[in-house]
This record gives C-alpha cells, sequence and structure tokens, in this order.
C-alpha cells in the first residue's frame, strides 16, 4: 500500500470482465517527507475511496 493523491480519472471504452464498474484514477504517489512525487499511477478504485 502506499500513500497518494488523486489528480484526475482514465476513461476505458473496453474493459477486461473482470473490471467492468471498477474507476480508475490518476494518483501521484506521496514520499515520507509529504511531498507528491513527479511521477503518475494509474490504480483500479475497487472501493469506491477515490
Amino acid at each position: 500500500m502506499f500513500l497518494g493523491k488523486v489528480v484526475g480519472t482514465v476513461w476505458s471504452t473496453k474493459k477486461s470482465p473482470d473490471l467492468e464498474g471498477v474507476r480508475f484514477l490518476i494518483v501521484h504517489p506521496i514520499e515520507l517527507d509529504k511531498e507528491p512525487t513527479k511521477s503518475i499511477v494509474v490504480v483500479a478504485d475497487r472501493m469506491g475511496a477515490g
């Protein structure tokens, strides 16, 4: 698990059947010094957290 700041969403026109109804979020990971990194991660939000 890592901490991150949600900065956007991703839309998909086709998904695997396992991912139907799952939202994708664009996240900037946060380092231990609380500063967002410059990298971007796309995550599957299966729990509705974002």
